[in-house]
């Protein structure tokens, strides 16, 4: 029996659907993945991707942080943010990490440097999901060769 996974954000669901697998990064205890018949488990995300593979296909999908509930072979994704990998625009997140460094260095105030450094952090992290994504899809093109 396959896993059920939906991922939500405050935007709207981004995901639904089944897996057989999924990996995720968890913040305290790093990269972990759920099969089915898992035990029921909560978990804090992380920044980073979460990888839904089924079969032979897999979605790639950057995670900007949030909660993480397995119960019954239902994978329930609460994140701050989130995105299919093949829709980030590397150019934007770039800017955005470039834009946030540059306040972050000018900040005074310590909440404002914490503020600039999470965005930093989150640009980055879209931005190793696109290149997971870029190779990824290299490989894929390579093979069918």
């Amino acid at each position: 029996m396959p896993l059920t996974v939906n991922i939500l954000t405050m935007a709207g669901q981004i995901f639904t659907g089944s897996a057989d697998e999924v990996t995720a990064t968890a913040q305290e205890d790093g990269q972990f993945g759920i099969l089915p018949g898992h035990a029921p488990l909560i978990s804090l995300l992380d920044i980073g991707s979460l990888h839904i593979k089924r079969q032979s296909h897999e979605d790639l999908i950057f995670i900007g942080g949030g909660f993480l509930e397995v119960f019954n072979d239902t994978i329930t994704v609460l994140a701050n943010e989130a995105e299919h990998a093949e829709n980030i625009d590397e150019a934007k997140a770039e800017e955005a990490r470039r834009r946030a460094q540059i306040d972050k260095e000018n900040a005074t105030e310590d909440i404002d440097i914490a503020i600039f450094q999470a965005e930093i952090e989150r640009s980055a992290g879209r931005l190793r999901v696109a290149e997971m994504y870029r190779v990824r899809s290299r490989r894929r093109v390579s093979s069918d060769d």
